[in-house]
């Protein structure tokens, strides 16, 4: 064997191990675009250095040259616009044509020096004289980015290029001595490498970086994003707190007029004004859900209630809306085998009171259906509960436009029945936050199919299952004890009267502070009259002394051991995704939200005050 075939396959397993390199260098994060791109570059490398010990055995000896200095111009090609487009952010075209016109203009000179006035001394001589100047390009980027880069051995990796320029400057006459190009070739393997591998530890030194500092821009990102969330979920809270104090007041007046004795056109008039301010509440609502599910602040229970309490409690919700419109509403628990289910209660009755709603508003006659079941699917329970109407329907293009935010099958559906168009988008939301889905088939003009199906554990019978909060029979005030005493914490004077109507619709009184540190010295007072309070109704965002604070230092004992455990229920227009728990682990014991519910509140009151004996 000849040192050029041991040169040769010296230097095709170095190049087949450098490849492999450049291959696993790919690997390292990179965009897909530069991924190829080195791919190519290193099948050209490869090929170059494979065609001169393979490649003659089958090709013509007078081509073998040839075809190996068409693949070094392309590797080389392609290694200075890797380079550029590595070390700068852009590259100009205008900078990548130069380098390919320059390319193609060598491959032609060649291919005209050899073939078309037969001189193979000319065409070496344009070829080695190529590689000189494609290595001085290389020796100038990497001058040129030596700060950015921070080159190690700066020198050394310069002067190997210069010697590399050097050595391809002498191959037209080298090429007439074997001896001389024996040896240049293995000089010519050895730079390549040395070179080769340096570029390769330049582009993992150059990763590593990037890696870095993509690492500090997702740690910043991160950052900001918490900010930002954080700014989010406390710009919520203040404007459900501003929004919803004001909605109480008119409500909570509208609803005390409703009682008094009118005349019908008076009636009709609070009765227009009461369900404005109720529908203008269901659109702050369901703003405000929209927007905690979109800050991610919204989270689900999983308690034991019964299902068909709950349906049946939602069924009487929206019957009175349906029957107004002279629609039958129809619900449907004969296929409910297992009553008592493990789920969240309140986001599941939510939901239905979005599709039904939304069915009735868009039903002008006939029926709205609801049919609920409990089923078993790969061993897995679900509840599935069809909500189906008779009402206008929507084309099938706009089926699941239906779910997007802010969007309604017809543009006109918002002037004509009103909405945010955010109901089923919220549904769909909840449902898939409960693991469920939303389903909806529909014909135009025959009516809608929406299909609720979300996984749950059915469970035992539970005891101490709280009754109807509908039946105002079961919750009236038939009962108090004669001293209860009620203090209300509340600032806003309007917030005030409704309380203090609301509290005398159920035959009890109370006294009014307007802030916290009143409320401190009216409890004192209280005591050394020995006439102590029983309960607290106590608002959370107020000057001076805030709900709070207040409540913290009534649990540590500021106003007497007495009042430790004195029931202190939040009545709040806080209504945020974690304000219930905020009040719970401050001391108080329960939570009311704004605009006051009656219903609501009464069925809170008898939890917490004495009933009188009987």
């Amino acid at each position: 064997m000849e040192l050029t075939d041991i040169i040769n396959i010296v230097g095709i397993t170095v190049y087949t191990l450098l490849t492999v390199f450049f291959l696993w260098v790919m690997f390292v994060p990179n965009t897909q675009t530069r991924t190829y791109y080195w791919l190519f570059a290193v099948i050209a490398i490869l090929s170059a250095r494979i065609n001169l010990y393979f490649f003659p055995e089958y090709i013509p000896q007078n081509e073998v040259q040839t075809i190996y200095f068409t693949l070094l111009i392309i590797e080389k090609f392609l290694l200075i616009v890797g380079l550029l487009y590595f070390f700068y952010k852009k590259v100009p075209l205008s900078t990548i044509y130069k380098v390919f016109s320059f390319a193609i203009l060598i491959f032609t000179l060649i291919i005209i020096l050899k073939y078309g006035l037969g001189t193979q001394l000319g065409a070496n001589a344009v070829f080695s004289t190529s590689q000189a100047i494609f290595l001085i390009t290389m020796l100038s980027i990497l001058f040129k980015n030596r700060r950015k880069l921070f080159l190690k051995n700066q020198s050394l990796i310069l002067i190997l290029l210069v010697c590399y320029s050097i050595h391809w400057l002498s191959f037209p006459i080298a090429i007439n001595y074997p001896i001389w190009l024996s040896y240049g070739y293995l000089f010519g393997n050895a730079m390549n490498l040395v070179i080769y591998l340096y570029f390769a530890f330049l582009v993992l030194e150059r990763f590593q970086y990037r890696m870095i500092q993509a690492e500090k821009s997702a740690l910043v990102l991160v950052e900001e994003a918490e900010k930002s969330a954080q700014a989010k979920s406390e710009f919520l809270a203040n404007m459900s707190h501003e929004i919803r104090t004001p909605i109480n007041g008119v409500m909570g007046m509208l609803e005390l007029l409703k009682q008094a004795d009118l005349n019908a056109e008076h009636k009709e008039k609070v009765n227009i004004a009461f369900n404005s301010s109720k529908s203008l509440l269901e659109v702050v609502n369901e703003v405000l859900d929209y927007s905690k599910i979109e800050a991610g602040k919204l989270t689900l229970e999983q308690v034991e209630f019964d299902l068909i309490n709950l349906l049946t409690e939602t069924y009487h919700v929206m019957q009175n809306l349906a029957e107004t419109k002279g629609l039958a509403l129809i619900l449907d628990t004969s296929a409910i085998k297992n009553r008592y289910i493990k789920s969240d209660p309140l986001r599941f009755k939510q939901i239905l009171l979005n599709l039904i709603g939304n069915a009735v508003k868009f039903t002008e006659e006939g029926t709205v259906t609801v049919k609920a079941e409990v089923n078993k699917k790969g061993g897995v329970d679900y509840l599935v509960c069809s909500i189906i109407d008779t009402g206008i329907g929507i084309e099938k293009d706009k089926l699941e436009d239906v779910f997007e935010s802010f969007q309604q099958a017809d543009s006109s559906t918002t002037r004509n029945f009103g909405g945010t168009g955010l109901g089923l988008s919220i549904s769909k939301r909840l449902c898939q936050l409960l693991n469920g889905d939303i389903k909806v088939t529909s014909e135009e003009g025959q009516g809608s199919k929406f299909t609720i199906t979300i996984p749950i554990e059915v469970v035992e019978e539970i005891e101490g299952i709280s009754v109807s909060e509908t039946d105002f029979d079961l919750l009236s005030p038939p009962a108090w004890q004669n001293d209860i005493k009620i203090l209300l914490v509340e600032d806003n004077r309007i917030n005030q009267v409704v309380a203090i109507q609301v509290l005398e619709s159920f035959n009890l009184t109370c006294d009014v502070a307007e802030n916290g540190a009143v409320a401190l010295a009216k409890l004192k007072v209280s005591l050394k009259i020995d006439t102590p309070y029983t309960c607290i109704l106590m608002d959370c965002q107020m000057p001076t002394l805030d709900g709070y604070e207040t409540t913290k230092r009534i649990r540590l004992g500021e106003c007497g051991d007495s009042y430790k455990e004195v029931p202190i229920i939040a009545m709040t227009a806080n209504a945020m995704e974690g304000d219930r728990e905020k009040c719970i682990s401050t001391g108080m014991n329960d939570y009311i939200a704004k605009p006051i519910e009656k219903h609501l509140m009464l069925g809170v009151l008898k939890q917490w005050l004495p009933e009188r004996n009987t």
